[in-house]
């Protein structure tokens, strides 16, 4: 990278404050000595740059980032048995956190722990967990966890994740009748365009999982009113 361009990201990182507003209210300014200010595309790019080998560090691993958002995915083994696997789990899991330990602590980047989450995927009745470690903290065992707006469960059922979202798009329905009431039917672009800003994502999020539902979730989409 060119001297002088790093000099220009270095002077802009400097001098900076915060305070918070509410209303005309105003908090007392604060300097700022870490980070970057949000909601710069530069901010983005840098901190970018500043994990760039993460995924690399956990090559071993199958990883999963988005923005600030790490997923790790530790696979087991069908030739074993089921308490086998929670063994190897553990040891793959200890691994993988001392790795993570390490990278954190040379970039001086802190993990926040109270949201990691681990969760096993299995189809055993009443299954025992893997441990898992982070800086002698337990991290937290989980039956469903949200990532990027989908719903992942245990036993990679699709039933909740359907129900919530047609639970918000028949009360997208519900508040749009209410709107279509009051616009004229010959301004169907203003109709087509408040479908299309509250009601279609969500099908959208559904259409993208449409091949993993079953032939009766697939007919509660499609008879949805």
């Amino acid at each position: 990278m060119p001297l002088p361009l790093v000099r220009w990201i270095y002077q802009w990182l400097q001098g900076r404050t915060m305070a918070i507003h509410h209303g005309e209210s105003r908090s007392k300014t604060v300097q700022m000595f870490s980070g970057a200010p949000q909601g710069s595309v530069l901010s983005a790019t840098l901190f970018r740059l500043h994990i760039h080998f993460l995924p690399k560090t956990l090559a071993r691993f199958c990883s999963h980032l988005f923005a600030d958002d790490l997923a790790l995915i530790i696979k087991g083994s069908i030739e074993t048995t089921f308490t086998q696997n929670i063994e190897d789990l553990e040891q793959q899991a200890d691994i993988a956190m001392k790795l993570l330990e390490n990278f954190s602590k040379n970039l001086i980047l802190p993990v926040n722990i109270k949201k990691t989450k681990m969760m096993l995927i299995h189809s055993i009745v009443s299954p025992s967990y893997p441990k898992v470690l982070f800086k002698n903290e337990t991290i937290e065992t989980v039956s469903s966890f949200k990532y990027l707006g989908v719903e992942i469960r245990t036993k990679m059922g699709w039933g909740s994740f359907i129900k919530t979202r047609l639970d918000k798009i028949r009360n997208i329905y519900s508040a749009l009748r209410k709107m279509f009431r009051v616009i004229p039917l010959d301004q169907y672009n203003i109709r087509r365009k408040l479908f299309c800003a509250f009601a279609l994502p969500h099908f959208l999020w559904l259409f993208v999982t449409w091949f993993y539902f079953t032939e009766n979730q697939r007919q509660d989409i499609e008879h949805i009113t």
